[in-house]
């Protein structure tokens, strides 16, 4: 007969408990989600079709003008800072792998992206592309498009910044 003593009983008990985690943790198969929440759990569910404060049948068209102090030389958020001055809300009128929800606390959706994948500590993000994104001209959106542009945005100074902050830790 086996004898065990309570630390050996303990250790046991506390790496059986573990395992699943251990196992998930070691799945070669991402965890694919339709967004990411820093706190909780999201509020839409896969597939939703808009926001609880957007008005889908709004009204379209018409004029909106945005006040700005300076000039700006671009409208490219790629070269953003690199080159020129990016124009004041310039952002607005191109579309992102992932948009921010305003009515959750820090919850990303997928818009480009149709899932993210992450490990537990974030330490990096995969993105699978939506078939159906398209550029301005009709030409699909690739990997490697998404690749060039996350490249740009390494060479640009607040993105260095975050990034070595990011390394670092």
């Amino acid at each position: 007969m086996f004898d065990m003593g309570r630390r050996d009983f303990i250790t046991l008990l506390c790496g059986a408990a573990a395992w699943p985690l251990v196992a998930r943790a070691q799945s070669s198969e991402p965890q694919w989600r339709h967004g990411l929440s820093l706190f909780g759990d999201l509020k839409y569910p896969p597939e939703f079709r808009h926001f609880d404060y957007v008005n889908p049948q709004a009204p379209k068209g018409g004029r909106l003008r945005f006040v700005a102090l300076g000039t700006f030389d671009n409208f490219n958020q790629a070269i953003a800072g690199v080159r020129g001055l990016f124009a004041a809300a310039a952002g607005t009128i191109c579309d992102t792998l992932m948009v921010p929800s305003l009515d959750e606390v820090f919850a990303h959706y997928g818009l480009i992206a149709e899932a993210i994948s992450h490990p537990p500590n974030f330490a990096s993000t995969s993105f699978r592309l939506r078939a159906a994104a398209r550029h301005h001209d009709g030409k699909p959106i690739t990997v490697e498009d998404v690749i060039f542009l996350r490249g740009l945005q390494e060479k640009q100074p607040l993105h260095r910044r975050l990034l070595s902050r990011r390394r670092a830790a």
